[in-house]
């Protein structure tokens, strides 16, 4: 019996060192040891690992450290290990800088937005760990919520952005102060890069605003949202130019990749299930 317990396992392993999954001894599953998981792709995105870019293609695995940019006119959607769904806007450049992953609701990821516009649904709240979006100078923590963050640098001011279209956030500051977000909420921060002083705006998010955020919720593998308009520091108001989704074709999953890595996932820890009974009988 240990023999056959022994083959087994030593097979599972290599199954899942082919396929990006190690096992949990603890929990008896199978965990990826990716981030995410290209899901959608308009235009052209790159992907540097250890100081070499690419370009990349759906069904294409991120890992820890891994830094991605999206060209102009470009956007893409990732399925993180989670199930969260992560949107990178045009011009977009994130490193995934944080990735602890026991399960769903137990892991540690940190994104960091170089700059850009990025969207987020954080499906799973977090029992264990936590999940924190940064920028240059400031971070936000969420524990399951949608979000939309933008980051950029206009003539030595850094500004970033915050917004909740559903749940509940806290955003740190450059001093360490933190401010509680609620949904319907923005907050900008506002950074001078040569002083380090700082200054915060916060509005309502319009009602347009919203509705391109919540819309395309039922199919979360069919479309890339919108993304939030840009703040304008000067005049102080939001910018109400309309975000495109361009003429380009949308790439999916389903074209290239089938069922995609996350399924396997789900059938390896069946296996695992089903065979851990048959050693109770």
């Amino acid at each position: 019996m240990k023999t056959i317990i022994l083959a087994f396992l030593v097979t599972l392993s290599l199954a899942l060192s082919a396929q990006d999954f190690t096992f949990n001894k603890e929990t008896g599953k199978a965990v990826p040891s990716f981030v995410g998981e290209l899901k959608l792709l308009k235009g052209t995105v790159m992907r540097t690992t250890g100081g070499r870019p690419r370009v990349v293609q759906v069904g294409e695995k991120f890992y820890k450290n891994d830094v991605v940019v999206t060209e102009k006119d470009s956007s893409m959607k990732i399925l993180i290990a989670d199930d969260t769904w992560l949107s990178l806007g045009p011009e977009t450049e994130l490193i995934f800088t944080g990735f602890e992953f026991k399960d769903k609701n137990s892991r540690k990821i940190t994104y960091e937005l170089k700059r850009g516009q990025i969207s987020a649904n954080v499906r799973e709240k977090i029992k264990e760990g936590e999940v924190r979006f940064r920028s240059k100078f400031s971070s936000m923590g969420v524990r399951g919520t949608k979000i939309m963050m933008n980051y950029r640098e206009v003539k030595g001011l850094g500004i970033a952005e915050y917004a909740l279209a559903e749940g509940l956030a806290e955003v740190t500051d450059q001093d360490g102060k933190t401010h509680a977000i609620e949904a319907g909420e923005r907050i900008i921060l506002i950074q001078d890069q040569k002083s380090l002083t700082g200054s915060q705006v916060k509005l309502e998010l319009t009602k347009e605003e919203l509705e391109n955020f919540m819309s395309p919720e039922a199919e979360e593998d069919k479309g890339i949202r919108p993304f939030m308009p840009y703040y304008e520091p000067k005049a102080e108001t939001v910018s109400k130019a309309e975000a495109t989704t361009g003429a380009a074709k949308v790439q999916t999953d389903s074209e290239t990749q089938g069922e995609g890595s996350f399924q396997n996932l789900k059938k390896l820890n069946e296996q695992l299930e089903d065979n851990q009974k048959k050693r109770r009988r």
